[in-house]
């Protein structure tokens, strides 16, 4: 049997830069999926999030389905939950799936309303409590428990296009004041966003430590009049002399002219590439080295050619 020092660590890390599944990589390594995992942990090398296709989430809610048919797995399930006490969050996810799933009870055009030409349905003193709760909920400071539950029954709901026709008509045209104008690109410079790096950002970040090189994912660039949030920055090192700025070009939203010419680009890729333009202009002025990376390049990269691009 194979022990940890008998298996090639380098062939089972390149092979996973190529096709970015674990389970892959076990079959064509004769190793298991734990071994590989636990070699990619210790080299620092990220795990690429793995889609699973519609047809291996039905087979998936398949074997779910029959298992649940089995009573032996159903006692041994309900055991399992037995004296354990669900937290807060993980009722309120409950909860909001089972809202989701519910039939919708929204108003609907044709339903005749239950108070329709009912006159004197409430006395006055029940009137007047009304006004005054109503009167009251405007000034209530709600806690965190109550603003967490109600962020979490508003995500996933689309709004309508008349509310963000409203919205918007309602901030056209209004100056901000330059304290605003600060305190609102101070909030933004603590957001982190995105939450979630992208799987080419992914690649670029295990290609670095397999070099060795320090590097920061998504730091904030206040240096520039435009200032953002970059995709890695690598600080002066060993082998590094300059600032130098990587960024992970997606082909569709960067409107790559190798698969979008100009007559085919929409306002979005536009607005993106003249973003992209001015931004990588003003951070050479300010001394930093652009090195922009195309999805499709990163996809087929290895770790010499990167090497190359950093020297």
């Amino acid at each position: 049997m194979k022990t940890y020092k008998d298996f090639d660590k380098d062939k089972i890390i390149n092979t996973y830069l190529k096709c970015g599944s674990s389970n892959k990589v076990a079959q064509q390594t004769s190793c298991s999926q734990f071994m590989v995992l636990r070699i990619l942990k210790e080299n620092n090398i990220k795990i690429i999030p793995y889609k699973l296709t519609q047809e291996e989430k039905q087979n998936a809610s398949r074997i779910r389905l029959e298992l649940w048919k089995e009573p032996s797995y159903r006692k041994i399930q309900s055991e399992s939950h037995k004296g354990i006490i669900p937290s807060k969050e993980s009722l309120i996810k409950r909860s909001n799936s089972i809202k989701k799933n519910l039939p919708s009870t929204i108003f609907k055009k044709g339903i005749i309303p239950w108070n329709k030409d009912k006159k004197d349905i409430f006395s006055k003193e029940i009137l007047d409590k009304i006004k005054e709760s109503r009167n009251k909920k405007a000034y209530i400071i709600y806690s965190k428990e109550a603003n967490l539950k109600r962020s979490l029954s508003l995500k996933g709901k689309q709004k309508s296009p008349e509310h963000i026709k409203k919205v918007a008509d309602f901030h056209r045209g209004r100056k901000r004041s330059k304290e605003t104008c600060e305190r609102k690109r101070q909030d933004r410079a603590k957001q982190i966003i995105p939450t979630q790096d992208t799987s080419i950002e992914i690649k670029i970040q295990n290609l670095l430590s397999l070099l060795h090189i320090e590097y920061i994912a998504h730091k904030y660039i206040s240096e520039i009049e435009h200032n953002y949030r970059c995709d890695i920055f690598i600080p002066e090192q060993e082998g590094i002399t300059q600032k130098t700025i990587i960024e992970c070009d997606g082909d569709y939203w960067h409107g790559n002219p190798y698969f979008y010419p100009e007559e085919k680009l929409n306002h979005k890729q536009i607005g993106q590439r003249e973003r992209d333009e001015f931004r990588t202009k003003e951070l050479i002025e300010k001394g930093f080295r652009v090195i922009r990376i195309w999805e499709h390049e990163i996809k087929k990269m290895k770790v010499n050619e990167l090497k190359e691009k950093l020297k």
